[in-house]
């Protein structure tokens, strides 16, 4: 593998293709900006997205040959997972009036998203090299919605009970509410250019440990309910 390249493998729904956003960069051409000036590399980014795909839609990319080199070859992987399966949530609770949807919706994204981390670490296990993935947690783009918040902010502390060495997750949620209708696109849902540079920049702030150090290190996953 190239020494003064890094491989960077970009997985998720219309976060990671950027969707929002037509004349300004998403958060994945922004990030890979941030990663060269800090490791000093060239990056070479895949990316894997689709607008509208839910947590077990971003799993089933694994089940590609492609996708799953990719994965083993990368240095940085980013994922955007969850907001989706929320939606569907919130669609069901105009139809049902019943708040337990959310608990159970998202006890099952946090089990696809444990099964996706899973996957990953077994795709890198014969890897020698370090390398470092990165979950970005949820905004509200319903804050006028009561119950909206209290789900959200639920879905980011699951997420976050997923961290380890290796693995941090970017908290995208207070700058986004700071912001309000200034970082969202004409359509009130996905973020404008600023809001995509939001993202770039929280996960720029978590750092690049252990990936710039040379030491191969072994991580440890469990899997939350």
């Amino acid at each position: 593998m190239d020494e003064n390249k890094l491989r960077y493998t970009a997985l998720g729904d219309s976060l990671t293709a950027g969707v929002g956003t037509l004349f300004s960069p998403g958060f994945v051409s922004r990030y890979s900006e941030s990663l060269e000036g800090a490791s000093n590399r060239k990056v070479i980014r895949t990316v894997f997205a689709r607008n509208g795909a839910t947590t077990k839609q971003i799993l089933d990319f694994l089940s590609k040959d492609n996708v799953r080199d990719a994965v083993f070859n990368a240095d940085v992987i980013t994922i955007t997972a969850g907001g989706n399966d929320l939606k569907k949530a919130a669609r069901t609770y105009f139809i049902t009036n019943d708040q337990n949807v959310f608990p159970t919706v998202i006890k099952k994204i946090m089990k696809n998203i444990a099964m996706l981390i899973q996957q990953i670490y077994n795709i890198k296990e014969d890897s020698d090299m370090p390398y470092i993935i990165r979950l970005v947690g949820l905004y509200n783009p319903f804050p006028f919605l009561s119950y909206s918040d209290t789900w959200i902010k639920t879905f980011n502390h699951r997420l976050e009970r997923f961290q380890s060495d290796n693995l941090k997750v970017a908290n995208i949620y207070e700058a986004f509410k700071k912001g309000g209708g200034n970082v969202l696109s004409i359509d009130g849902m996905h973020p404008n250019g600023y809001g995509y540079k939001i993202i770039a920049d929280e996960l720029a702030s978590l750092g690049y440990d252990p990936l710039l150090r040379r030491n191969k290190k072994k991580f440890l996953f469990s899997i939350f309910d």
